[in-house]
């Protein structure tokens, strides 16, 4: 699916009333009857079921205020409140009717949300936030138009207070408010409503449901050295179990060997977690003779002190092999653009140190950043929705579950892509697929563990689930 910005919709909007030789109007009303089906298909709606319809001041109050009329055409029990605009049979809500519109709804089986769509710029202040808070604490089915009210549609972010829903009726074509930062905390799903607008001359910007596995078959004239050979270099005093869990990745994921390189100052205080991995120990930085035989690197889990590892940099940098840089790697890269055959995969955080602004900023402006690094090489920026960028587009891939918020989930990533790229996938699909694969794995670790108990090392368990299955939806 095209993802859009609000400036693209609207284009889009213009554009299909050329096209179809037909007015703002007439658009309305298709989005109207296309919405309705899709509570019928929902089997949101019957002749019992029992309806409030919330139309606010712009657009979105228009789809709605159709919604309604077509809607008491069809049903029986259906009611319609305004706010900010008068709309004709709708009743307004007021200080004055305050307790009618609360009645309304607390009778009500499901409230259908238009109070404010893609023109949203401004903090949800006033009357506008008690109706908003009056919805999430009914007890209704709540069903939003486009997005849910209060949310950004250019970067996902709520503005002061947004509408939870349960469903989202997505016009047209994917907003990035549908699935950036905040969407998903307050959309449970989406359904996109097809209205016939001309995506194709949109940006390369893609919502991916479906990644097929392309990793190599296995052969039985074969041996280790056949599925790639990675070998990961970071980690510090006390944090050494980052290097581990990206090593022990990249097994999971189908390479054939995986090093963990220990400066030989700190291997006293090293604790071998994994009999699978090697561990080589190296001096002063030297690790020419690690890089030998090897397929890709990781470059940068654990890495406290910046200055002890500058050395290395420079040997992989020559070395020209595929490199996934995280954590404290990324800070040797804050300057120009990073090699082809590299994967940066920063969080926001990160991101924001990279490009030298504040994560707020990155926050609010962040297809900005995105296109900003993704002439710069290929980047999966970690959220609940994962950015991958590159100079080709940018795709969008809702990783896992919240239960990865927990230290060292980015470290097992990081393993995954290397193990990818060890056996000769290109950068960009090593990206897709090793995110693909790291958040089903989530997804699969959730039903047995849950969320709030669920650990980094417990992915690993999880990871052969989903590459035996080869497909992941």
């Amino acid at each position: 699916m095209n993802v859009a910005t609000c400036k693209e919709v609207r284009e889009l909007e213009f554009q299909w009333t050329q096209t179809f030789h037909q007015s703002l109007d007439d658009l309305t009303r298709l989005v109207g009857e296309k919405f309705i089906a899709m509570l019928e298909e929902e089997a949101w709606m019957d002749n019992q079921t029992r309806v409030i319809i919330i139309a606010g001041p712009g657009h979105n109050g228009e789809d709605a205020e159709v919604i309604f009329e077509l809607l008491r055409q069809k049903y029986s029990s259906v009611k319609g409140f305004s706010i900010g605009k008068t709309r004709q049979k709708m009743e307004p809500i007021s200080s004055e009717n305050w307790s009618h519109f609360q009645e309304a709804l607390s009778t009500s089986d499901v409230v259908i949300d238009g109070i404010f769509g893609i023109g949203l710029s401004r903090r949800v202040e006033g009357i506008y936030q008690d109706v908003i808070q009056a919805i999430n604490q009914s007890n209704c089915k709540i069903v939003s138009i486009d997005l849910p009210s209060g949310m950004d549609a250019d970067n996902g972010l709520v503005q002061g207070i947004a509408v939870k829903a349960d469903l989202v009726g997505v016009v047209g074509v994917l907003k990035l408010g549908n699935l950036l930062q905040d969407a998903f905390d307050y959309a449970k799903r989406f359904r996109l409503i097809d209205v016939g607008y001309m995506t194709e001359n949109l940006p390369k910007r893609e919502w991916i449901e479906e990644v097929p596995l392309t990793l190599p078959n296995r052969l039985h004239h074969s041996h280790k050295y056949t599925y790639g050979s990675v070998l990961t270099i970071g980690g510090s005093v006390g944090y050494y179990g980052s290097v581990q869990l990206a090593g022990m990745a990249a097994l999971r994921s189908g390479a054939g060997l995986s090093m963990v390189a220990i400066r030989e100052e700190e291997q006293n205080w090293f604790h071998q977690l994994y009999p699978e991995i090697i561990y080589p120990i190296y001096q002063n930085g030297n690790i020419d003779e690690l890089l030998k035989k090897k397929d890709s690197i990781v470059f940068g889990p654990g890495i406290l002190k910046p200055s002890l590892f500058h050395e290395a940099w420079q040997s992989i940098l020559q070395a020209n092999l595929p490199v996934v840089v995280d954590a404290g790697g990324i800070g040797f890269i804050s300057s120009g653009m990073i090699p082809e055959h590299m994967v940066c995969t920063p969080h926001l955080g990160e991101l924001a140190s990279l490009l030298h602004r504040s994560t707020k900023e990155v926050q609010t402006n962040l297809l900005e950043c995105v296109d900003e690094v993704r002439t710069k090489g290929v980047f999966v920026i970690k959220g609940p929705v994962t950015i991958i960028a590159h100079s080709q587009g940018i795709k969008f891939i809702q990783s896992g579950n919240p239960g990865l918020a927990t230290a060292g989930s980015g470290d097992v990533l990081s393993g995954v892509i290397a193990g990818l790229l060890a056996q000769g996938l290109s950068p960009i699909a090593s990206a897709i697929q090793g995110v693909a694969i790291h958040g089903d794995a989530a997804n699969r670790c959730r039903e047995h563990r849950g969320e709030a108990s669920m650990v980094a090392c417990d992915l690993l368990e999880f990871i052969p689930e989903v590459i035996k299955k080869g497909i992941i939806r």
